[in-house]
């Protein structure tokens, strides 16, 4: 793992195969506290074979400037992935925006850790990718999550029905929006 972006406490890096055991320990250790959040996963995800040729797609994604995605861990510990954010859907031109989504260890949330990370991955966004905006989404029920948005400085710009389909079912979620200039705030 080659750390990319450092914060005060993380580290942030581009995951390579070689995490894929990282991942697939994050991915297990986490599988019952993500599960209301994340989309149906079958058993096959839960293994080092499966992250690693994500990870593979992953690449390819990032190389074509679709997505970015920065695996998260402590600088005490920095072969552990605690965390992950991932730009999704990201289009430049006259856009400039993506959809941005992260996830946290059981163990690790309430210490600040993902306010910290995003705060660095709005910094790369704005500053070294020249996004404009970025978008990000929530069950309504998830107000830790929603904590960390308007900790970030997203503001609330809507609801929406059947957003996303999570945990095997089409959920409403709040909508959230970030721009770099404050004149669209």
């Amino acid at each position: 793992m080659s750390v990319v972006y450092e914060t005060g406490r993380l580290n942030l890096f581009v995951p390579d195969v070689k995490c894929a055991d990282a991942l697939t320990d994050y991915y297990k250790k986490n599988r019952e506290f993500l599960r209301p959040w994340d989309p149906e996963r079958s058993g096959q995800f839960f293994t080092r074979a499966y992250q690693k040729q994500w990870i593979k797609l992953e690449l390819k994604e990032m190389k074509k400037r679709q997505s970015l995605c920065l695996c998260i861990s402590k600088k005490s510990h920095p072969d552990v992935i605690i965390g992950m954010i991932r730009l999704s859907n990201m289009l430049f031109g006259n856009f400039c925006s993506a959809f941005i989504g992260y996830r946290l260890d059981k163990d690790e949330v309430n210490q600040g850790y993902m306010t910290e990370a995003l705060n660095k991955v709005k910094q790369i966004c704005f500053q070294e990718l020249g996004l404009h905006r970025l978008e990000a989404s929530t069950l309504p029920n998830n107000k830790a999550s929603q904590n960390v948005l308007k900790k970030a400085g997203f503001r609330y710009i809507g609801y929406s029905e059947a957003y996303l389909k999570i945990n095997g079912k089409w959920q409403a979620h709040d909508l959230f929006e970030l721009c770099a200039s404050p004149n669209c705030q």
